[in-house]
């Protein structure tokens, strides 16, 4: 095996899947990651008098949070987190980082990996689960303060001997009291 060779082949099959591409006065960098989408990860890069400036202009963020179901806060950090770690900032929602021409190609790659990571940071999060018995809750509470006697979720047993949970019930039971779910 000749790790020489299939470096070379691994470096220009890379290379292959980048682009530059002109954009309203600055250039579009297609980098060969891909969001969970499908969409490739595109580098938005402007010549700046102190460096290049290269930004995702906050597409990881918008397609994390696009997600549904999770805290913004959690995203937010979760993307600081997955920047600091590459390098690289995260402000105003967007992945960026101010480079020279000398340290392009490890500054674009840190970007890239960062603003992959980040869109796909929910993508085996559970959804933020709503709070369903608030409403039983709140019954519960004023039905206690009119002194009716309440038992959550009750366990019942039928006429197989077999236990099992009431999902509810509207009426009073033999005994007058009522049960919530």
């Amino acid at each position: 095996m000749n790790t020489e060779i299939l470096h070379s082949q691994l470096v220009q099959e890379l290379a292959q899947e980048i682009e530059f591409q002109p954009v309203d006065g600055r250039i579009a960098v297609t980098m060969p990651l891909e969001y969970p989408d499908g969409d490739s990860v595109v580098l938005c890069m402007s010549e700046r008098p102190d460096g290049l400036e290269l930004t995702d202009y906050g597409e990881s963020l918008g397609l994390a949070l696009a997600r549904g179901g999770v805290k913004p806060r959690n995203v937010r950090l979760a993307a600081e987190q997955i920047c600091r770690a590459l390098g690289v900032t995260f402000a105003d929602g967007r992945v960026t980082a101010l480079t020279s021409e000398e340290e392009f190609a490890s500054v674009v790659w840190r970007i890239s990996l960062a603003s992959a990571r980040i869109a796909d940071a929910t993508t085996f999060q559970a959804p933020e689960r709503r709070r369903e018995s608030a409403f039983a809750d709140e019954v519960e509470q004023a039905l206690r303060k009119k002194q009716v006697k309440l038992e959550r979720e009750p366990q019942l047993e039928g006429l197989s001997g077999h236990l099992a949970m009431e999902v509810g019930r509207d009426a009073e039971d033999e005994r007058g009291e009522g049960h919530l779910p």
